[in-house]
């Protein structure tokens, strides 16, 4: 997972480029992915390492032979992650389209320690303190579901900091972080987290478990709190443009979505209100395949009319005025981006955000199989 966010004026809005790939399906046929993970270096089987699908609640742990096997995997593409404390992670996209995909050798490769030219800045518990807060901040973002997220195992964190202002964060093991509102935990494996006072950047991978509710209340509240975070973000409103079943315009109407587009930042308040779009220039439709590709050049705005912006959200950005609708606006890294019916894509580099979806960061995502 990468994350990018330079900031476009001081207490101005943030945009965020998310790495988390995201598995893309077109069917529910359910398939099978087996292998083997080994130690680069002796050739030796590794058991007990996680083997898991990126951003995703399917995964195994490896045997006493290093061998792991993942049922029940749909039709699609996604990002294959295997890690195991004190080796380097392994990552490969692979393509499920048969009954069993037998995967070639994992051979991890043990991590070599060495001494880095930063300050590390542990010793002293309240500087350390207040460093995890800055990090949990930036990692969950201000939003209701970061105020009941909570990193488990902070004590496997390093902060130090670096001479160009750069703050670094490292885990020597992947972070389990509960999260109380959508019912959810996740283990991201961290590759790389680096913060300035321009930008953040950071990558990894998570698997998510669903946690047990203590009551039928509790689930529901879960349910509800899940409705809602999906409801105005980026992956509701590609799959309101995938549902081909109705006419797009009036489905954007009726989910609550209004969009414009602009050539430059600055000319984004002028052309909100221009006149509606037509969908063919942004959405394209494979005729042969009948896949759906997102392909466009300039900022594509998008407005959620059916709910308010947070009050955190206008804090964060140190904004005075009440809360208007949730206004994000996105750009294409590169084109075309392939989406399925669901609102789900390979690769979530290729899509830049800003505004509203650039706050809502790690405590706001819903795992793959979440359908609403």
């Amino acid at each position: 997972m990468k994350n990018f966010l330079p900031r476009q004026c001081l207490g101005g809005l943030l945009s965020l480029l998310i790495g988390i790939s995201h598995p893309s399906a077109q069917t529910q046929e359910r398939y099978s992915v087996s292998g083997v993970v080994l130690d680069a270096e002796t050739g030796r089987p590794l058991p007990d390492a996680n083997v898991f699908f990126a951003n995703t609640m399917m995964g195994s742990a490896t045997d006493s032979t290093g061998g792991f096997l993942i049922r029940n995997v749909p039709v699609g593409t996604f990002e294959l992650v295997v890690s195991r404390v004190g080796y380097e992670v392994a990552r490969r996209e692979i393509s499920m389209a048969s009954e069993l995909v037998i995967q070639p050798a994992f051979k991890l490769r043990p991590i070599v320690l060495s001494a880095a030219e930063v300050e590390v800045t542990a010793p002293y518990p309240k500087k350390w303190k207040t460093h995890l807060e800055r990090f949990t901040d930036l990692l969950f973002s201000t939003t209701k579901n970061a105020a009941k997220a909570e990193i488990l195992n902070s004590h496997v964190l390093e902060f130090h900091e670096e001479k160009d202002d750069q703050f670094v964060v490292t885990a020597s093991e992947p972070l389990v972080i509960e999260n109380r509102a959508l019912g959810y935990k996740l283990n991201l494996v961290l590759v790389e987290f680096s913060a300035s006072s321009q930008k953040l950047q950071y990558k990894g991978s998570i698997k998510f478990d669903e946690l047990t509710p203590s009551s039928g209340k509790q689930a529901e509240e879960w349910q509800k709190n899940r409705r809602r975070t999906y409801q105005g973000s980026l992956r509701h409103f590609l799959a309101t443009i995938s549902d081909t079943t109705t006419n797009i315009e009036i489905r954007l109407k009726q989910e609550g979505f209004e969009i414009f587009t602009f050539k430059f930042p600055w000319e984004r308040e002028a052309q909100r209100h221009a006149e509606p779009l037509s969908m063919d220039r942004f959405l394209k439709r494979d005729q042969k395949s009948i896949a759906l590709y997102l392909d466009f050049h300039d900022y594509l705005g998008v407005r959620y009319i059916h709910d308010r912006e947070e009050k955190s959200f206008l804090n964060y950005h140190q904004l005075t005025r009440e809360s208007g609708v949730q206004e994000s606006w996105i750009i294409l890294e590169h084109d075309p981006v392939k989406i399925d019916r669901q609102g789900r894509y390979a690769n979530d580099l290729a899509i830049s955000k800003f505004g509203y979806w650039a706050w809502e960061r790690l405590a706001d995502m819903l795992p793959y199989e979440y359908e609403p």
